[in-house]
């Protein structure tokens, strides 16, 4: 975490996975200060970390903590293509996924009502979006609010009287804590069709929105390609 101000440069360091025991951990970032009144102890020039000027009580706090929380969670994806590439590319399984632009605590603006907060917003070089939301409690993961938060990314994406085929494809991502639906699966992926088009013993027929949503099961253990790739 960034704590000086004159902090500038920065090293990769091990993170920890969302959840204990996951899968393997995402970096997180540990500064250290270029400043040489910071560097430099007793004429030796060793460069100080960040951890070793921290309080003891505060950077236990920090060890301790996981992605699923959203104090560290919003400092590791803040601006971080990396990460966030990294993030997406496990979710939706796509190796040739490039992040152009990633922010954190990104707030929607509701003048005639209620606000939102999105935890993760991004977009890839195709022009692609994607809101991650991570969810501790159950609750915050409801449908109603997958809802809410599509409407209000795609209410400040349009300019006005432009065609909403300009819409452009959107990804909403949750990532709960808890296995939401009991079903033991790594994600579950919405699909939304019109019901009664099935023919010739074929699905029926997709409602193609451009949004797809899909939620990840944190508390997943598995390691099997296969069901990662089933899921999608």
């Amino acid at each position: 975490m960034y704590i000086p101000k004159t902090c500038g440069r920065a090293r990769w360091l091990p993170g920890r996975a969302l959840a204990d025991g996951g899968a393997p951990p995402l970096p997180l970032r540990e500064a250290y200060c270029p400043d040489n009144n910071f560097q430099k102890e007793k004429g030796m020039g060793k460069k100080k970390k960040v951890s070793d000027m921290t309080d003891p009580a505060m950077l236990r706090r920090i060890q301790n903590m996981r992605l699923m929380d959203d104090e560290l969670m919003t400092v590791v994806f803040s601006g971080n293509i990396p990460a966030t590439e990294l993030l997406l590319r496990t979710v939706l399984s796509r190796d040739d996924l490039k992040v152009k632009s990633s922010m954190t605590q990104r707030e929607k603006r509701n003048l005639y009502g209620r606000s939102v907060r999105l935890d993760i917003v991004a977009e890839d070089t195709a022009g692609k979006r994607y809101n991650v939301e991570v969810q501790r409690a159950d609750k915050g993961a409801a449908p109603r609010r997958v809802r809410y938060n599509l409407a209000m990314i795609d209410s400040h994406t349009l300019r006005r009287k432009q065609d909403f085929s300009v819409l452009p494809e959107t990804f909403i991502i949750f990532i709960t804590e808890n296995d939401y639906l009991e079903q033991g699966k790594p994600f579950y992926k919405v699909r939304k069709v019109f019901e009664n088009t099935a023919v010739d013993g074929k699905g029926d027929l997709p409602f193609n929105d451009g949004c797809t949503i899909i939620y990840v099961n944190g508390s997943y253990r598995g390691e099997d390609p296969a069901s990662l790739a089933g899921s999608q």
